[in-house]
């Protein structure tokens, strides 16, 4: 049943915030049991509060007099909860002054923990490990709560529940929990309404809200009752096939019959072989157990003003320009770098890039540039990224375009995505680059001098030396990574099985043995044309013949491996590909 404060489709559809009572609201109500023309159009017409969606001839500026006098209330009521507090503050404050101590700290921490909140919808997320394979709680890992903003990614709320978890797993494993060992459920064991995991933790709980069941997903379990609403209650289920998948043990115990085990294991020496001391001698070194949030609710982190011209790149085949209408067509923007990156792979750098409030990252060459060949070679290596994301992009089109023809648009994971790439300059303007740069006025005004002066290092510079970086929208921390040099198991779920295929067409179809084989892919849950799905952000491709190879392309030898590792799957039969899938093509059936 839906929340009584919405008036049902078959009426108007609007949300008034003081409305109790489920159904049509009163104007709604009242036109759908009038009985004349004329007192449906009375009715129309008459004013309405936009509160609790009363009507009448008397209201005004669209607020009734009973929503007027509890607002009035209610801020009576909180100025003199802040005057008490306030009052209660001031005794510790004069106590501390008294004994010389002072308490500006804890004073600006509580400001800035009021400023925070002031306006920001928090939701506590509870959650509980269980074994997939019993379906029963694991006791010895407990179970963790946290308050997010609303805004905050679903898939980075959920991995640092899993890091609080970490704190209690990590005492029995070699090992931590990651997202990819678990499987994120209601605490009913019920699944997510369809691609609501996608977007933020805001839009997650809104959107099982709205449904007609909503009580099914949103009551919590009675261990969780005085939790402070909004709040969800979930279940990590812990998949054992999965966790030694991804990390080649056996997990730790997870049932209580393992834990026995374990504690037998654990005593087979007697007291013949191994006296015990009465007295613990030895201790294992202290260590801390806390981890970090992933998502801080205070920007406390350094950052800089950076103005960015925009590039547009044009694809040399057909002229048509990659991602156009970057940034509503603006070609110069204005933004807040991050001077620390947000994590650091083997070729790029990853900061965060705030612009207009909106996030962003902005990546560069992990090397920092110190001549006029390391600039060139980021100059390489960011545009050859843009260039290999839009043959992607280019093919995904082409791949779905021939599964509908073929009628297999059903059978295929249908919300695959390239994220818009662009590529943007930084304006220098005689001063130092951004520090997320790492670029000094001296090296600018060196490579300058070596750039006039004509001398060519490894890359004959064809530009004057400048700081590029590729922007893309900010996805989350949470994401996947697909290395099909590894033998696949093309079979195991949908998506891999499309991915699969889609990589086998991709050989095919764009000239893999001129252009380079793709590997390796970087994808984030997000928002795409089709509502949610995988959105890739990142890929490598093996024996790729652009200037520049990145880091994982292993030219001739990785191409080896790669054909030999595939397998095709019955979709790769269905798309009719054969001849460029190696000695491994056909040796799995379904």
């Amino acid at each position: 049943m839906s929340a009584p404060s919405y008036c049902p489709p078959e009426g108007c559809g609007t949300d008034f915030p003081n409305k109790t009572t489920p159904g049509l609201c009163l104007r709604c109500k009242n036109i759908d049991e009038a009985d004349t023309d004329e007192k449906k159009e009375m009715y129309k017409n008459m004013p309405q509060c936009l509160e609790c969606g009363a009507i009448g001839k008397n209201i005004a500026d669209n607020q009734c007099n009973t929503c007027k006098r509890a607002e009035r209330d209610l801020a009576k009521a909180n100025t003199a909860s802040q005057t008490k507090a306030a009052a209660a503050a001031a005794r510790p404050g004069a106590w501390s002054l008294r004994n010389g101590l002072t308490t500006t700290q804890n004073k600006a921490s509580s400001s800035t923990t009021q400023t925070l909140r002031r306006g920001t919808r928090l939701i506590t997320i509870c959650i509980e490990t269980l074994n997939l394979n019993t379906n029963k709680p694991i006791g010895w890992l407990g179970s963790n709560s946290r308050a997010f903003p609303d805004s905050t990614m679903f898939a980075d709320a959920i991995m640092e529940l899993i890091q609080a978890t970490n704190t209690s797993f990590e005492t029995r494993s070699a090992t931590s929990l990651t997202l990819r060992d678990v499987i994120v459920r209601w605490h009913n064991n019920m699944g997510f309404h369809p691609n609501s995991d996608c977007g933020t933790l805001g839009e997650f709980y809104d959107n099982h809200l709205r449904l007609h069941n909503s009580e099914t997903f949103l009551k919590l379990p009675s261990k969780f009752k005085s939790t402070a609403q909004p709040a969800v209650a979930l279940a990590l289920f812990i998949d054992p096939v999965k966790f030694k998948d991804n990390h080649g043990i056996d997990p730790p115990p997870l049932t209580d019959k393992d834990l026995s085990v374990a504690a037998r294991a654990k005593r087979r020496l007697t007291d013949f072989d191994e006296p015990a001391s009465k007295r613990q001698t030895i201790s294992k070194p202290l260590t801390s157990q806390y981890r970090p949030p992933l998502n801080s609710t205070v920007t406390s982190l350094p950052s800089c003003e950076v103005n960015l011209c925009l590039i547009e790149m044009v694809d040399p085949t057909d002229g048509e320009v990659m991602f156009p209408g970057a940034f509503g067509g603006k070609e110069n923007i204005k933004g807040r770098l991050f001077n620390t990156p947000m994590v650091s792979g083997k070729d790029l750098s990853v900061f965060k890039l705030d612009v207009d409030g909106s996030l962003y990252v902005a990546k560069r060459l992990r090397k920092i540039c110190t001549d006029t060949d390391s600039f060139q070679l980021n100059d390489f290596i960011i545009k050859e990224t843009i260039y290999w994301l839009y043959r992607v992009s280019q093919a995904l089109n082409a791949f779905y375009v021939k599964a509908d023809r073929l009628g297999f648009e059903e059978e295929v994971y249908g919300s695959f995505a390239v994220q818009p790439t662009y590529l943007a300059m930084e304006e220098l303007e005689n001063t130092a680059a951004s520090v997320a740069s790492g670029v000094t006025v001296d090296v600018v005004k060196a490579a300058n001098q070596e750039y006039e002066a004509g001398e060519e290092g490894e890359f004959a510079p064809e530009r004057e030396p400048r700081v590029l970086w590729l922007i893309q929208r900010y996805t989350g921390m949470a994401q996947d990574r697909y290395n099909l040099q590894k033998t696949q198991n093309a079979t195991r779920n949908k998506l891999e099985a499309t991915l699969s295929a889609f990589t086998h067409f991709f050989w095919e179809e764009f000239d893999a043995p001129k252009f380079g084989f793709l590997s390796h892919y970087q994808m984030a849950s997000g928002r795409t044309e089709k509502g949610f799905g995988k959105v890739i952000f990142d890929v490598v491709a093996q024996n790729s013949a652009l200037t520049v190879p990145r880091t994982t392309d292993s030219r001739e030898e990785g191409v080896h491996t790669l054909q030999h590792a595939h397998r095709c799957n019955r979709l790769c039969r269905a798309f009719q590909l054969q001849g460029s899938a190696g000695n491994g093509s056909d040796d799995e059936d379904d």
